[in-house]
């Protein structure tokens, strides 16, 4: 993603796992723990953000 913002609205207890992100003038806002039990409440993102925002919102 290149110039742009992603909003990820989610319920409390939902990972967003960022492991797999190359950021370049990039901003991360995550609410978020690294530890989920289930699989299903997990969100990978993974590949390459230019000049981007990723803004985590709870309920």
């Amino acid at each position: 993603m290149a110039h742009g913002k992603l909003i990820l609205v989610g319920s409390p207890g939902v990972v967003i796992d960022t492991d797999g992100l190359n950021l370049t003038y990039s901003k991360l806002q995550l609410h978020s723990e690294k530890t989920a039990d289930d699989p299903r409440l997990r969100i990978e993102l993974a590949g390459t953000l230019v000049h981007a925002k990723v803004i985590d919102k709870r309920r």
